[in-house]
């Protein structure tokens, strides 16, 4: 609340004239992160913005809310301003990422790469440019840049299943699929995983299919088993994953669909 304060004293000599600018961008970007969704308070960083001088650090954060706000030329514009001042990484990546909204790929992933350069053991924009070409189906250039990312930090919980999904989306073997299934039973926490498969209740924002053809369920992709008996089914295994080896029987009380049957094996094989 205090922002929207500040914002409206528009005449000089206020208490806000007093304050130094570098001192204000590590209080407004925790503060675009916790109230980015909501454009009146956006609105107020970029008045209270309004009042200082244009330097490195505030021109990033007013790329910020101007991206927050779905204005990503201007933002890309004020990005790239404070970097010819001062080059740092943060200030390419926020200018990538509005590229990457207007859906200019190439234009993205060349900053982020710069970005690499400045700091070559950060491993965000390894992984934003794995999700941008992974959006417009590069699919050999997203995979390579996952890999990049394993080999620094290996079974990373994003580049790690986002690489096994490339495979099985390039291959579409079943061998391919049941790894990625596999691997998402082994981290049941990661969210990526889960995104990819579909097991959510929205399709992974960075999958091909949701980017290129809007994923919709039967359609675009067979969404995961819902039905009664597999429900059931995959509670039981859920309850019983330390077979080793061993036997489930589970009787039908009438008719399934062949569906279910199918389904019934997948999740076997899955559980392996």
């Amino acid at each position: 609340p205090w922002l929207s304060w500040v914002a409206s004293w528009d005449a000089p000599g206020r208490p806000a004239d007093g304050l130094p600018p570098e001192s204000l961008w590590y209080n407004l970007f925790p503060y675009l992160m916790d109230h980015g969704t909501q454009p009146e308070r956006v609105q107020s960083v970029i008045a209270l913005l309004n009042r200082f001088p244009a330097t490195p650090r505030l021109l990033w954060v007013r790329s910020v809310a101007l991206r927050r706000l779905g204005q990503h030329r201007e933002a890309i514009q004020a990005a790239m301003q404070a970097y010819l001042s001062d080059a740092q990484r943060e200030f390419l990546i926020s200018a990538a990422s509005a590229h990457r909204a207007l859906g200019e790929a190439e234009d993205a992933v060349a900053l982020w790469r710069k970005a690499i350069k400045l700091n070559p053991e950060d491993l965000s924009p390894y992984l934003d440019i794995g999700d941008t070409l992974l959006e417009v189906n590069q699919l050999d250039a997203a995979e390579d840049a996952y890999l990049q990312v394993l080999e620094k930090e290996q079974d990373h919980p994003w580049a790690a299943p986002s690489v096994l999904f490339i495979r099985w989306i390039r291959s579409q073997a079943e061998e391919d699929f049941l790894q990625l299934s596999r691997w998402v039973q082994a981290h049941p926490d990661s969210k990526r995983a889960r995104q990819l498969l579909h097991l959510d209740s929205e399709p992974a924002p960075h999958s091909p299919r949701s980017s290129s053809v809007g994923a919709e369920p039967w359609q675009d992709y067979l969404p995961v088993p819902t039905d009664a008996p597999i429900n059931a089914f995959r509670s039981v295994l859920q309850q019983h994953s330390n077979l080793n080896g061993g036997k489930l029987r589970l009787t039908s009380s009438g008719a399934e669909a062949p569906s279910i049957y199918l389904a019934w094996a997948l999740l076997c094989r899955q559980q392996g």
